[in-house]
Protein backbone atom coordinates (compact mmCIF):
# COMPACT_ATOMS: atom_id res chain seq x y z
CA UNK A 1 0.00 0.00 0.00
CA UNK A 2 3.00 1.59 0.40
CA UNK A 3 3.43 2.69 -3.44
CA UNK A 4 -0.45 3.53 -3.64
CA UNK A 5 -0.23 6.14 -1.17
CA UNK A 6 2.71 7.52 -2.65
CA UNK A 7 0.49 7.73 -5.47
CA UNK A 8 1.43 5.28 -8.04
CA UNK A 9 -1.24 4.24 -9.98
CA UNK A 10 -2.22 0.45 -10.62
CA UNK A 11 -0.68 0.02 -13.61
CA UNK A 12 2.74 0.88 -12.31
CA UNK A 13 2.64 -1.03 -9.28
CA UNK A 14 2.15 -4.10 -11.71
CA UNK A 15 4.85 -2.74 -13.64
CA UNK A 16 7.26 -2.86 -10.41
CA UNK A 17 5.48 -6.46 -9.32
CA UNK A 18 5.50 -8.32 -12.49
CA UNK A 19 4.22 -11.89 -10.78
CA UNK A 20 0.92 -10.32 -9.29
CA UNK A 21 -2.19 -9.78 -11.78
CA UNK A 22 -4.23 -6.71 -12.50
CA UNK A 23 -7.13 -8.34 -10.01
CA UNK A 24 -5.03 -8.79 -7.20
CA UNK A 25 -3.64 -5.28 -7.28
CA UNK A 26 -6.95 -3.47 -7.47
CA UNK A 27 -8.71 -5.67 -5.38
CA UNK A 28 -6.04 -5.06 -2.63
CA UNK A 29 -6.17 -1.46 -3.16
CA UNK A 30 -10.12 -1.88 -2.98
CA UNK A 31 -10.16 -4.24 0.39
CA UNK A 32 -7.45 -1.22 1.75
CA UNK A 33 -9.66 1.76 0.90
CA UNK A 34 -12.55 -0.09 2.64
CA UNK A 35 -10.45 -0.54 5.52
CA UNK A 36 -8.13 2.58 5.87
CA UNK A 37 -7.91 3.01 9.05
CA UNK A 38 -7.23 -0.23 10.48
CA UNK A 39 -4.77 -0.74 7.58
CA UNK A 40 -2.75 2.21 8.09
CA UNK A 41 -2.47 1.86 11.93
CA UNK A 42 -1.07 -1.69 11.69
CA UNK A 43 1.59 -0.09 9.31
CA UNK A 44 2.17 2.83 11.62
CA UNK A 45 1.78 0.12 14.67
CA UNK A 46 4.48 -2.20 12.51
CA UNK A 47 6.87 0.48 11.57
CA UNK A 48 7.25 1.73 15.51
CA UNK A 49 8.08 -1.98 16.16
CA UNK A 50 10.74 -1.88 13.45
CA UNK A 51 12.15 1.07 14.78
CA UNK A 52 12.06 0.44 18.29
CA UNK A 53 13.70 -3.51 17.19
CA UNK A 54 16.45 -1.49 15.43
CA UNK A 55 17.59 0.88 17.57
CA UNK A 56 17.42 -2.01 20.76
CA UNK A 57 19.81 -3.92 18.88
CA UNK A 58 22.67 -1.65 17.16
CA UNK A 59 24.31 -3.14 14.15
CA UNK A 60 27.71 -1.02 14.66
CA UNK A 61 30.73 -2.81 12.76
CA UNK A 62 33.83 -4.05 14.62
CA UNK A 63 36.87 -6.14 13.23
CA UNK A 64 36.91 -9.32 15.53
CA UNK A 65 40.47 -10.95 15.88
CA UNK A 66 42.01 -12.98 15.30
CA UNK A 67 39.94 -13.91 12.85
CA UNK A 68 39.80 -10.36 10.89
CA UNK A 69 35.98 -11.42 10.48
CA UNK A 70 33.81 -8.31 10.17
CA UNK A 71 30.57 -8.90 12.57
CA UNK A 72 28.11 -6.18 13.91
CA UNK A 73 27.48 -5.66 17.68
CA UNK A 74 25.06 -8.12 17.82
CA UNK A 75 27.50 -10.84 16.65
CA UNK A 76 25.61 -11.31 13.36
CA UNK A 77 27.87 -10.72 10.17
CA UNK A 78 27.62 -7.03 9.05
CA UNK A 79 25.36 -6.55 5.80
CA UNK A 80 27.86 -5.68 2.71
Amino acid sequence: MHAFNDGQSPESILLEFPALKSAQVYGAIGFYLDHQGEIDSYLENSTRGWEAMESAVPMTCSIVKPHSATTCSNGMPCPP
